[in-house]
C-alpha cells in the first residue's frame, strides 16, 4: 500500500513540475516515460516464463527502474538543460507508474520481488 502510494507521489509531483515547466518541446518528458522499459527488450525471451527476464538484463532492468539516477539528473540539469530534466521528470513518472501497478525491481532470476 505505501508503494503505491509513492507510486502515485513519483507519477504525479514530476508530471506536475513538467506541467509548470512546459514550453513547445514536451517530448522529453514522454521519451522519458517511454525510455525505462527498453530494458526489458534486452531481456526479453520466448523460452522464459511469463514475466520473466533473462539474467542479464536484470542489473540493467534495476537500474533504470530506481529513482536515484531520475533525481540525480534532475539536479545536474537545474537550470542547464530542459531535455534532460523532461527526460528525467518522465523517466519518475514512469517509475511511479510501474510502482502504482504493483511492478518494481527483479530478483536475481528476473521474475519481479
Amino acid at each position: 500500500m505505501i508503494k503505491r502510494f509513492l507510486g502515485a507521489v513519483l507519477l504525479l509531483v514530476p508530471l506536475g513540475v513538467a506541467m509548470a515547466l512546459r514550453d513547445e518541446k514536451s517530448w522529453p518528458y514522454w521519451l522519458g516515460i517511454l525510455a525505462p522499459d527498453l530494458s526489458l527488450v534486452i531481456g526479453y525471451s520466448h523460452n522464459l516464463e511469463n514475466g520473466v527476464i533473462r539474467k542479464k538484463a536484470v542489473p540493467i532492468y534495476n537500474t533504470v527502474h530506481s529513482p536515484l539516477l531520475p533525481l540525480v539528473m534532475i539536479l545536474a540539469s537545474l537550470g542547464n538543460s530542459n531535455i534532460a530534466m523532461g527526460v528525467s521528470l518522465g523517466w519518475l513518472s514512469h517509475i511511479g507508474l510501474d510502482w502504482i501497478f504493483g511492478f518494481g525491481k527483479r530478483n536475481n532470476e528476473g521474475a519481479l520481488l
